[in-house]
Order: structure tokens, then C-alpha cells, then sequence
């Protein structure tokens, strides 16, 4: 060893090893790991080693002791090693794991490569984030935006110069802020293991996440093979980033353009979508083996190193309790599938919208009502208008897990077929209508239904209450070819496909549109829920729900047929009336028009059979309106002007 290096007596450190992992104290390293008792022996058994970085031995290795007073801590103080030089991983007996406190990982750069050894690295705190600080958006105004940060700019047809990686996702900036979107959701981004053998799996511990020896040469070409293949027992490549081999402190490296700091790099872009006004999201799926100390740890981690606004949460055995009250994430929105209500509203604890709801049952019953489905009418006007006082609610109807939208309304089944699975993997059920004939098509009136349909559930969401969420690339109709459960496909099937840019640019400036109609009109967005009372005296309630007939609902289950007043005047003085009407009929009905103010007369505002750059705001209503089959319609209640009033004379 040179000199210099050596290893440090630790019975000084008690009380200095939260969280886990690597730390600093002046020119040393403390390493502190869990580490069980062996019940077979009764001991614990673990040492540090260090190795010079890239090569394959250790250079060091020094034993890792119990703690006294910390439990299962054991900790190594070493002297004498440029971080920045070195690797570790720990021997806990006669394994060797990494640690999966790491802050980086090594080994794993090259995206779909069978890994070769994997080792945690030391990290240096030495980014400026300058004045950053977090948007701090409310729920109200959100637009999300759901992406993959791989499949985002991978494909071909993206443009950019550094695809797939976090420096391309910034590349898109501008896009982003030209569509209206000012928080974005990034599916897994931490380090995990792509891809694996069925001989490393066997090797897997089930309590440690543990570093794999290299494969022989043979067995690499052949897994290799058998990956391009695509056969049921070789590799696949686990792409979506969801599984139990994970680093969650670490930002994953192959998706860095400089794999050798992707640290630094996600935190410029983070740094870059808060200098234009985007709060970042990460989704963190954790196993049932994760500790709910280490997830705890982790949010706090990305919260405060990487300035991360929000984080969707789901798994097993997560402490959403614990995590709810947190004094260290109070700044921090928190999303998952649901809270205990003592956490929220229940008893006032929160008093602010930090937490959310991810609103898988909005998706549901709108594709449900959306296709025509009978029983699903009073649950979409029940979606409508939720939005609780204490916690916010993320509706969306399409995810990662699920046909996109595109492939929602070109068809019946799953078609899953190159996962590899004999069609059985991924949901039997998706709300889905193929309107007429499955996959593509050159019929014309399918092809316009296809497109009537899309921009029925793109508006259903944009004038829903709550904060509404798009998956990347339904803005332009991005397909999957019927795979509904892409979570394999590293490949143009599950790429973002930027080429359908040009080819949809109508269903993209519709999205554009109403996005922007969401901004420009506070009862779409409101901060507390509408009561369907008339809170400002106006003569109508701030939000009212109607069938063909105003003022009358019909919730049957034969009934196909919501309309929903929303009376702007009522929080907002000033402010025209919209008229949401919906016929998820087949055939064209005719809906009653609530009798306008005195001058005021309803005007077509939004028309989905309408192209993008339509006219369709000049259109006047009398006192009914005709909706065709399938089809949505927004209306205004605007003040007549003199020009027209001359006219009726």
C-alpha cells in the first residue's frame, strides 16, 4: 500500500453516519453499511475494498466494525484515498455487494451490455447551483408531462445531438414550453440492471444488491445471440427501469452523454428546467426488500442534492405516512395511488397541497365513457369535478403501462407478440376501441373517427379539475403498434417517434390549444374544489351537470349523454361561461342550451372535427346545439356584439 493510505480507528464516528453510504470528514472517508448478524454464527462479518479506478483488483482492503450504540452499522475510516481515484464495494462474508447507498455506480455505462463488475464510486459535492430554486408550482396550474428519459430522444427522427440521455431531454426544452407544459414526470432514472443472465440471477441475493463477475467470452456472444433473438429464456432488456435491481441513490449512467458524470449532468438539466420555469418529477418503484429507512433516505437525498420538486411513489411496503409528514420533503409534492386520510384533509395536518392522488380511476371510467360503455356517465362527471381541498389529484388517460393514445383507438386487443411472451403478458382490458378495423388503415372514415376520439379524451382531461398528466408522443398520435406493455422494448416500438411531428401536427396544435385554453380560464384550474353552489350571487352555481336537457342530469345506465356548465363569473368576475358537452352516443343528439345572460349568446369555442387552425369560434348557437355521434364540443358564453345585433333586425 502507499504511503500515506492506512486505515482509521472508527471510535470516534459514532453519530455521524446518517444516512448510510460514503461521507467525508476532512481528508478522510467513512464508509458505513448495514450488515445483519449471521444466525449461523453469530457474527458480522464485512470489510471495505477500495480499488484504483478501472482496475480489476483491490488495492485495499480494511475491516468494517460495529458501531457501538448504531445497531447493525458497521463502518471502515480510511485516510490517504483521492475519491475521485476509486472504487468500493463491500465483502459480507464471501460476497461481494455494492452498496446500495452509492451515489454513482461503475460498470454499468453501456446501455443493454451484459454488466461486468459493478461498483459504488465516491462522488464529490461539487456542483453550483447558483441561484436555482424550485418553481414551486401549484397543483391548480400544473400541466405533467410522463416521459422516458431514454426513449424520449433515442429515436432517429429526434433531432437532437445527444440522444437518450438527460442533456437530450433538456435539448426539448423549447418544445416543451411551446406545448404548455411546465412540470415534467421521469419514468426510473436511478441506476438499475438493464439486463442480466439467467446464471447471474441464480447468483442474486436476495437481501443485498450484489456486484456480478464477468461472463467468459463464449457466453457473452452467446447471450448476446440469444438477446438478438429475442427468445423467452435469453436476456431481455428491462427498459422501463421498474425491478428489484437497483441503485436508488445513484443517477443512472448510460443515460448521461458523458456516462462518466452523469451526477452533474442530470443536475444541469434540472438546474436548466427550473431557469425555465419546469419543475422535475421522478417516479420510484420500490421492492418489497427496500427498507422504509432507505427510501426515506433517498427522497431526502434527491430533494435536497438534486432539487427534485416531486416524486411518485408506488411499491411495496412504502411508509407513505412517514414520508407524508417528513419535515425534509415539506417542500416536496408527493404522488401515489392513495393516502391514509389522517394524512390529508382528515385532520388538517398538511393544510397545503403537497400530497396527490395518481388518479388511475380517472382513466378508467373516462376511456370507459369515452368508447360508449353504458354506467360510466355519473363517474365522469363525479372526475370532473374532484379536486379536494388538501390534497391534489393527477388525472391522465394514458400511462407508460397501457396503449398509448394513438394505439387506444386503432385497437380492440393487445398486440404483444414481440415481448416474447405469447401475447399473455400486459393488461386483457384497456378501454380501448379500434373504431371500425385493427391497427393501420387507409379507410377514411375510420381514420377520422380515430381522430374524433383522440381529441374527446385530450379535451375530457384538459377541462377536468385536478392537474392533468400527457404520456410523451400522444401529443402527435406516437404509436406502439399495440404493445401495451412496451416494458421490453428498447427499441422504435417503445422510442418516442418525432417523425409523426410533421404528419399529426394537427392533433399537436389541438393539444397546444387546449392547454392553452386551460391557462386562460381559472375554473378549469381551480385551486379549491366547486361546490355547485353560486357563491358570487351570479344566478348560476360555479359548476353544473346536464344531460340533452339543461339543468337536468341523467346518470341512467343507458345514458350517453354530460354536459357541464362551468360559470367562471361565479370565482372570477368577468369572465365568460364554458359549456363542456359531451355525446358518446353513436348517433347525433341534439342538447338543450342553459338560457345565456342578458346580451350574451353560446359560440362554438373548440370542435374536434374541426381542423387545428378551424374557425370554429365564429359559430353562434340558438337554443340547441347538435352534437354529432362520439363527439365533444366546448362552447363560450360571450357578449354579443353590436354587429350581430344589427342583424337580427
Amino acid at each position: 500500500m502507499k504511503e500515506g493510505r492506512k486505515y482509521v480507528d472508527i471510535s470516534g464516528i459514532r453519530g455521524n453516519l446518517v444516512p448510510l453510504g460514503v461521507s467525508s470528514a476532512g481528508r478522510d472517508l467513512i464508509f458505513a453499511a448495514e450488515v445483519p448478524v449471521n444466525r449461523r454464527t453469530g457474527k458480522r462479518e464485512c470489510s471495505l475494498l477500495l480499488y484504483e479506478k478501472g482496475e480489476t483488483e483491490p488495492v485495499a482492503e480494511f475491516p468494517m466494525d460495529p458501531v457501538p450504540g448504531q445497531g447493525d452499522v458497521c463502518a471502515a475510516k480510511v485516510s490517504g484515498f483521492t475519491g475521485a481515484n476509486y472504487e468500493y464495494n463491500y465483502k459480507i462474508e464471501d460476497k461481494i455487494v455494492t452498496d446500495p447507498y452509492a451515489q454513482l455506480i461503475r460498470g454499468n455505462e453501456l446501455y443493454g451490455q451484459v454488466c461486468r463488475t459493478i461498483r459504488g464510486a465516491i462522488c464529490a459535492d461539487g456542483f453550483d447551483w447558483g441561484e436555482d430554486r424550485n418553481p414551486a408550482i401549484s397543483y391548480s396550474e400544473l400541466v405533467l408531462y410522463k416521459q422516458h428519459v431514454r426513449g424520449f430522444t433515442t429515436h432517429p427522427s429526434s433531432g437532437g445531438r445527444k440522444k437518450g440521455t438527460f442533456e437530450g431531454v433538456a435539448e426539448k426544452l423549447p418544445y416543451l414550453k411551446e406545448l404548455g407544459i411546465n412540470a415534467v414526470l421521469l419514468m426510473p432514472c436511478t441506476e438499475y440492471l438493464e439486463t442480466k443472465t439467467k446464471k447471474e440471477e441464480l447468483g442474486h441475493s436476495a437481501e443485498f444488491l450484489t456486484g456480478y463477475k464477468e461472463l467468459p467470452d463464449a457466453e457473452l456472444a452467446e447471450e448476446r445471440f440469444r438477446r438478438q433473438q429475442g427468445e423467452e429464456q435469453g436476456t431481455k432488456v428491462n427498459y422501463w427501469g421498474y425491478g428489484t435491481d437497483g441503485w436508488y441513490f445513484a443517477p443512472k449512467a448510460s443515460y448521461a452523454y458523458n456516462s462518466a458524470d452523469p451526477v452533474n449532468e442530470l443536475k444541469r438539466m434540472i438546474k436548466q428546467f427550473h431557469e425555465n420555469g419546469i419543475e422535475v418529477w421522478m417516479e420510484f418503484w420500490f421492492a418489497s426488500s427496500v427498507s422504509g429507512s432507505l427510501i426515506l433516505d433517498c427522497l431526502r437525498y434527491w430533494a435536497m442534492q438534486y432539487h427534485v420538486d416531486g416524486f411518485r411513489l408506488f411499491g411495496e411496503n412504502v411508509p407513505y405516512t412517514l414520508i407524508a409528514l417528513d419535515p425534509y420533503l415539506k417542500a416536496v409534492k408527493l404522488l401515489a395511488d392513495g393516502w391514509d386520510s389522517k394524512a390529508y384533509g382528515g385532520d388538517g395536518i398538511l393544510g397545503v397541497k403537497r400530497l396527490g392522488v395518481y388518479a388511475g380511476e380517472f382513466s378508467y371510467h373516462a376511456k370507459c365513457f369515452l368508447r360508449g360503455e353504458g354506467g360510466h356517465t355519473a363517474e365522469a362527471a363525479a372526475n370532473a369535478k374532484r379536486n379536494p381541498e388538501n390534497c391534489g389529484i393527477v388525472n391522465y388517460i394514458t400511462d407508460h403501462n397501457g396503449f398509448t393514445l394513438n394505439d387506444l383507438y386503432s385497437y380492440e386487443e393487445k398486440h404483444n407478440e414481440a415481448n416474447g411472451e405469447n401475447n399473455r403478458d400486459g393488461e386483457d382490458f384497456n378501454g380501448s376501441f379500434n373504431c371500425g378495423e385493427e391497427g393501420p388503415t387507409r379507410k377514411k372514415a375510420v381514420m377520422k373517427l380515430r381522430l374524433r376520439m383522440v381529441k374527446n379524451a385530450l379535451l375530457s382531461l384538459l377541462t377536468a379539475q385536478g392537474t392533468p398528466m400527457l404520456y410523451a408522443g400522444d401529443e402527435w398520435l406516437n404509436s406502439q403498434a399495440g404493445n401495451n406493455n412496451a416494458y421490453c422494448q428498447d427499441n422504435e416500438t417503445g422510442w418516442v417517434d418525432w417523425s409523426r411531428t410533421k404528419a399529426k401536427r394537427e392533433i399537436y396544435e389541438y393539444t397546444r390549444k387546449l392547454i392553452a385554453l386551460r391557462r386562460e380560464h381559472p375554473i378549469l384550474h381551480s385551486e379549491k374544489e366547486l361546490t355547485g353552489m353560486d357563491r358570487r350571487k351570479t344566478g348560476r352555481p360555479d359548476i353544473s351537470f346536464h344531460s340533452t336537457r339543461a339543468w337536468v342530469p341523467d346518470y341512467a345506465n343507458y345514458s350517453h349523454a354530460l354536459a357541464i356548465l362551468y360559470n367562471e363569473e361565479a370565482i372570477e368576475s368577468g369572465k365568460n361561461a364554458l359549456y363542456v358537452i359531451y355525446n358518446m352516443h353513436w348517433e347525433t343528439l341534439k342538447f338543450d342550451l342553459p338560457r345565456p345572460k342578458e346580451g350574451y349568446a353560446w359560440y362554438l369555442l373548440v370542435d374536434p372535427g374541426v381542423g387545428a387552425d378551424g374557425k370554429e369560434e365564429e359559430h353562434r348557437m340558438e337554443e340547441q346545439c347538435r352534437v354529432g355521434g362520439r363527439t365533444m364540443l366546448v362552447l363560450e358564453e360571450r357578449k354579443v356584439t353590436d354587429e350581430e345585433m344589427f342583424k337580427q333586425f
